[in-house]
């Protein structure tokens, strides 16, 4: 491969920053990140991937039989043994949990959501384009099950369960209050 591409300055690859895009033509709305953004954003990112209720309930019952099987099979001692792994174990998901967070609270404070960034949104009768300093998304409503507010998040949730975390600024309630109409539930739930 030749070394041509790394040294002009047109490529892909070249160095510095990317060049900046322009506004989206139009917008419903414009917001300003502040300082907390990136951090409610990747505490809702995780808090909402990681941590559901059906999957601590597994969780919980599977621990709980694994202490219940140690203590009928070996006794409360070997019972009181695995109490104690399982608290470990809680211990590291939790920290792990914990580093995932600040990990995404880094990146998006270096990136799209970093104070002062401007996001808009323009919302349209089938989707909605969402223009962030890293570019430009199209989600078009059928492609979703339903739009969830909580808190000071939005989560624009996906049939298979994915979804995509933004700022709740995005989304005025005359938006929500407009989105039953092109066929997306919105949801308001506690929490965020």
């Amino acid at each position: 491969m030749s070394d041509s591409l790394h040294s002009d300055p047109d490529s892909v690859l070249a160095e510095g920053p990317p060049p900046k895009l322009p506004a989206l033509a139009e917008p419903t709305v414009v917001w300003k990140a502040g300082p907390e953004t990136a951090g409610l954003l990747a505490r809702a990112l995780v808090r909402y991937s990681t941590v559901r209720p059906s999957q601590i309930l597994w969780e919980i019952a599977f621990a709980a039989l694994i202490i219940g099987l140690a203590a009928k099979a070996w006794g409360r001692g070997t019972a009181l043994l695995a109490l104690f792994g399982v608290l470990i174990l809680a211990y590291l998901r939790w920290r792990q949990v914990r580093q995932t967070g600040d990990a995404y609270e880094r990146q998006f404070a270096s990136g799209s959501f970093s104070d002062g960034s401007v996001l808009s949104a323009r919302f349209g009768t089938e989707s909605v384009d969402i223009a962030l300093p890293a570019g430009y998304s199209r989600v078009h409503y059928a492609d979703l099950t339903r739009v969830e507010v909580r808190g000071s998040v939005v989560l624009l949730c996906y049939p298979s369960g994915a979804y995509l975390t933004l700022p709740r600024g995005l989304f005025p309630d005359p938006v929500l209050a407009a989105l039953p109409a092109a066929g997306l539930p919105v949801r308001h739930r506690s929490g965020g």
